[in-house]
């Protein structure tokens, strides 16, 4: 499983891939007809509906293969009201009856410096 950090500017829309590799194998995971969900909470404990962010395969998540790519619109950080820095993000992946974190970490919303 993969940790990181996240940077995200208010409004704007954001993108990110990441690979799925076997541990064992170290050769990569073939995703073919899996489903992924994406989500940013304020607290681990939160319920899925009060994600901040939510992110499934029909609404921003295309899976090619080994590779899981991420996006985010704009829309879904434009309304926060104010800046957001220590919140906590997961990707998960599902296929058939087997569901895994891929990756997770904190991430930080910040206010956009341009105003547009």
């Amino acid at each position: 499983m993969r940790y990181d950090h996240i940077e995200m500017v208010k409004g704007d829309s954001a993108e990110f891939e990441m690979s799925v590799i076997d541990p064992r194998t170290l050769e990569p995971v073939d995703l073919s007809g899996a489903t992924a969900r994406f989500m940013v909470k304020e607290n681990y404990a939160d319920d899925d509906g009060d994600a901040i962010i939510s992110v499934d395969t029909s609404t921003g998540i295309t899976i090619a293969i080994d590779i899981i790519h991420v996006s985010v619109p704009a829309d879904a950080t434009e309304n926060l009201d104010n800046e957001i820095s220590n919140m906590f993000w997961d990707l998960q992946v599902e296929s058939g009856s087997k569901r895994w974190t891929v990756g997770r970490g904190t991430i930080g919303i910040y206010p956009e410096v341009v105003q547009v």
